[in-house]
This record gives C-alpha cells, sequence and structure tokens, in this order.
C-alpha cells in the first residue's frame, strides 16, 4: 500500500506504525517459545521411544526358545574332529576314535595334448545313468562342461590336461558308472578308466560303539550336535550348558534398562525438559515396579523375584548382576531361572519379569494407540495448532497494519489541507495589510 511519511506533521509514521506493530505481535513470541518447548519434549519422547524399543529387543532375547538353553561344545583333538550344536543338544561327552573317514570314488581318463581341441569322436554316453551327447568338435574342456550340467552327482574338472571324475558324495555306495558308445568312451580315456580314489565309509567308535558312516558330516549321535570328521585319531566332544550365554544376554538387558530408565529419570529431573510430566512419571513407575515387584502366583519355595538371583537395584532404580550368584542358581535351578524369566499364563499360570515387561513394553509403543506414540502425535498437534494460530494472527496484524497506514495517510492529507489553507489566509491578510 502507498504511504505518505509525515510531510505534512513532521512525524515519521512508517517509523511509528512499526513500533505500533511490534508491540501487537508479542503473542507471535510467546507462541513461538510455546512451540520451541513442544518441540523440545517431543524429542525427548522419541529419545523415550528409541530406547524402550532397544529394551523390548534386549528383553526379546531373553523370551527366546533358547534364551536359558544355550549350550557350547568342546572338540580335545580338532585334528580329528570339529563339531556345532544347537540349543536342543543334550549334554554330555563322547569319545571319537576314527579309523578311517569316508571316501568319494575319483576317476581319471587319459592325458591329451590340449584341452581345447576337438576329440573328433561323437555319440552318446551316460554318467551314473544321465545321458548326454558328444560331438565331433567338442573338446575336453566342452565335455567337461557338459558333464558338470548334468547334475549327476558327479563332478569333472581338469588336471594336467586329464578329465577326472569326483563323486559329490562320499559312502561305498557313491560309485561313478560311465558307459555309452565306445569311440566316445575311448577318446576320453574313460574306456577302462584309472582309479584315483576307492569309495569307502568311514569308520570309527563313538565311547565304544562301532560305527559305519557314508558321511564324514556325523549328526546323529545325539540330538542338536553335528560332528564333522577330518582326520583319524582321537578326540574326546563335550556337550555342556552355555551358562555364559545366558549371563551376557542377561547383562545386556540390564545396561539397556539402566540406560532407558536412567534417560528418563534424568529428563523428569528439575529444570529438565519433562520436569514433573505425570505420563513420563508413571512410565518410569511401570518399567521399575514391572522388573523389581515378586512374580504373583509363583508357587511357595520357588524363585520370585530377580533380587533372588542375583539382580538387584539401588536405591536410584538402577539393575547390578551378581554374576557368579547368577551363574550358581542358573547351574543348580535352570528350570525355576527360566520360569522366573519367561513364565506365561498360557502354560505356567502367571506371567515371568520378562513377560509382563515385554507386554507392558508391547503396549506403551503400539502404534495407535499406545501411551508413546499417543503422547507424540499429541504434541505434534499442538504444534501445528500453533502453527495455525500463529497465521490466523499475523493475517490480523497486517489487517491492523493497513488500517494504521490508512487512519495516518488521512491525518497527513487532512494536516496537509489545513496548512494550504492557513497559507492561503495569511497571504489574504498581507495584501489586505498592503492595501
Amino acid at each position: 500500500m502507498f504511504q505518505i511519511g509525515g510531510l505534512a506533521s513532521g512525524l515519521d509514521t512508517k517509523t511509528l506504525i512499526e513500533q505500533l506493530m511490534q508491540i501487537e505481535s508479542r503473542p507471535i513470541s510467546i507462541w513461538r517459545k510455546q512451540q520451541d518447548q513442544l518441540r523440545s519434549e517431543a524429542g525427548v519422547w522419541k529419545d523415550v521411544e528409541t530406547r524402550l524399543q532397544a529394551l523390548r529387543d534386549k528383553a526379546g532375547a531373553l523370551l527366546s526358545a533358547d534364551a536359558f538353553s544355550a549350550r557350547r561344545v568342546s572338540v580335545s583333538n580338532q585334528a580329528v574332529a570339529k563339531a556345532s550344536v544347537t540349543s536342543t543338544a543334550t549334554t554330555g561327552q563322547f569319545e571319537i576314535v576314527v579309523t578311517s573317514l569316508a571316501k568319494a570314488h575319483r576317476i581319471a581318463g587319459i592325458r591329451v595334448a590340449d584341452v581345447n581341441a576337438a576329440l573328433g569322436a561323437s555319440g552318446a554316453m551316460q554318467i551314473n545313468g544321465v545321458g548326454l551327447t558328444v560331438v565331433s568338435t567338442d573338446s575336453l574342456a566342452v565335455v567337461r562342461d557338459k558333464i558338470n550340467a548334468l547334475n549327476a552327482g558327479v563332478r569333472a574338472s581338469l588336471i594336467d590336461n586329464t578329465l577326472v571324475l569326483e563323486s559329490t558324495t562320499t559312502g561305498s555306495a557313491s560309485t561313478i558308472t560311465v558307459t555309452g558308445d565306445a569311440s566316445v568312451l575311448q577318446s576320453l580315456g574313460l574306456d577302462q578308466p584309472t582309479t584315483l580314489q576307492s569309495p569307502a565309509d568311514a569308520q570309527l567308535t563313538v565311547n565304544g560303539l562301532p560305527i559305519t558312516s557314508a558321511s564324514n558330516r556325523l549328526t546323529n549321535l545325539s540330538p542338536g550336535l553335528t560332528v564333522d570328521l577330518v582326520g583319524t585319531g582321537t578326540t574326546i566332544v563335550t556337550v555342556e550348558n552355555d551358562t555364559q550365554a545366558v549371563v551376557d544376554r542377561v547383562k545386556a538387558f540390564v545396561d539397556q534398562f539402566n540406560s532407558t530408565y536412567g534417560f528418563i529419570q534424568e529428563k523428569l529431573a528439575k529444570e529438565a525438559t519433562l520436569q514433573g510430566d505425570s505420563t513420563l512419571i508413571r512410565l518410569g513407575f511401570d518399567l521399575r515396579t514391572r522388573v523389581t515387584s515378586p512374580v504373583a502366583g509363583t508357587p511357595a519355595g520357588e524363585l520370585d523375584q530377580l533380587a533372588l538371583v542375583g539382580i538387584t537395584t539401588d536405591r536410584y532404580g538402577r539393575l547390578s548382576v551378581d554374576e557368579a550368584k547368577f551363574t550358581k542358581l542358573l547351574t543348580e535351578k535352570p528350570e525355576e531361572v527360566r520360569r522366573l524369566f519367561q513364565a506365561t499364563l498360557a502354560t505356567d499360570g502367571r506371567e515371568g519379569v520378562i513377560t509382563r515387561l515385554d507386554g507392558m513394553l508391547r503396549l506403551a509403543l503400539q502404534t495407535g494407540s499406545g501411551v508413546v506414540p499417543e503422547t507424540q502425535e499429541a504434541l505434534n498437534d499442538r504444534i501445528k495448532d500453533i502453527d495455525r494460530q500463529i497465521e490466523a494472527f499475523e493475517r490480523r496484524l497486517e489487517l491492523r497494519r493497513q488500517h494504521l497506514v490508512q487512519q495516518f495517510t488521512a491525518l497527513e492529507k487532512a494536516l496537509s489541507a489545513m496548512q494550504s489553507q492557513s497559507n492561503w489566509l495569511a497571504g489574504q491578510i498581507q495584501k489586505l495589510q498592503q492595501s
């Protein structure tokens, strides 16, 4: 809008209007500060959400089926065997004496001068009953590739310009059979192949029991135990409870709990972002009580709280683990310890410490209805509401500015007209005096 300066009045009307508008726009500054506070609160709740999700992940590791049944295996002589176990493995010890390893059948043809030169023979041949066709232009390298493409349980390779066939499985039953047109077999040297290795089963004893195996991988010695034979000799395979793996899971949970709970208390402290926030106070209280209170419904004499297994709290709510005590009880009462953490209403008639904590975290984080996402949404809605409030107020301020400009412009015009009239009257008086 065109604005006349204070030419008539002598006033700096532009500056005067700006100063008036600054005074009237003060509510915007207050609202902006409110938005900054709300954004800070929303940021804290986002951090809370991240930490609670991390805590639930650690809790989930303690609720897995194998969380308290981890096994470890040791092998006294790894030149004879290597081993692995799953959580279903039975603890025990196995003395393994390997007399001979299982072997695959391996045969060779004749050496040729050039593996890429045409063999000059054509016809059909079969590897373990699977057929292929050889044409006169095929080289030894091409025949190798054709054999490998058959998936006949045979691996073909070229060693020193010689075609070598090896069974992909071991054991006495892994014999390779080669049949076909005589000219083709003769060109390859497979009409009378050289035996490089005869097929054979592994021969061994396990705790004195003789065993014959077509494979060097033994999976039926004990459930959950796999033993790979790599040489002859004697070794002892020991499967035992892996208590350290359980301890490590518990310590990881405790560390995350302390991080999460400590962060909440920090943000509730005096002059902190969420000082006195009732929702966060309740959340922190629920976390602590879910972890520290006894498990209701536990039979008399059975472990019913974490403190009894060496997981205690200090006056600030931080958890600590007495590893020696926990390991001792885990060894002596593995099922009681497991139920203390994992019990469910469906199977045990009660909820273990981690089960009830996980339920609480699931509800708190649930999209759409959880207290954490609902709180974040409410804060974001308030920020948007203030944005709309500011936009509406700024429109009113602009109308107010225009009104002031119009008023001052009218004033200047009126003053200017009065000044002109005054000047005319003064001129008339002067003329009268002169006459």
